[in-house]
């Protein structure tokens, strides 16, 4: 995992995400998770790392073509883009674990697949 504080990138390009990650990278706005507590920051480096843990799993390029996948399906079944964002099994995935630091040490593998 290789950390990049990427501010410029979510100051104009991607407005309103303030993390991507793109194994090995974990890109972020450091301004804002400036601004986070401590545990705060914990459950978003946490929630970061279980993409990592998704994206080797399917070998980098798998992941994007089933999250891609996901979301176009999402959207195609009348959801917001918010909301076949954040009903993506992978994010559904992250969103429900990314406060149990533990969670990475006793994942199974393809747990996303709970979520499809």
């Amino acid at each position: 995992m290789i950390k990049l504080k990427m501010d410029w990138l979510y100051n104009s390009i991607m407005k309103g995400f303030i993390g991507t990650t793109i194994a090995p990278f974990i890109l972020y706005k450091k301004s804002y998770i400036d601004l986070l507590s401590e545990d705060e920051q914990a459950e978003f480096w946490n929630h970061e790392k279980i993409h990592l843990k998704q994206q080797y799993e399917l070998l980098i390029l798998g992941f994007y073509i089933l999250y891609f996948y996901y979301y176009l399906k999402n959207r195609k079944n009348g959801m917001s883009k918010s909301a076949a964002y954040t009903n993506n099994p992978f994010e559904l995935e992250a969103n429900d674990h990314e406060a149990n630091p533990n969670y990475i040490s006793n994942r199974k593998h393809y747990a996303w697949k709970q979520y499809r």
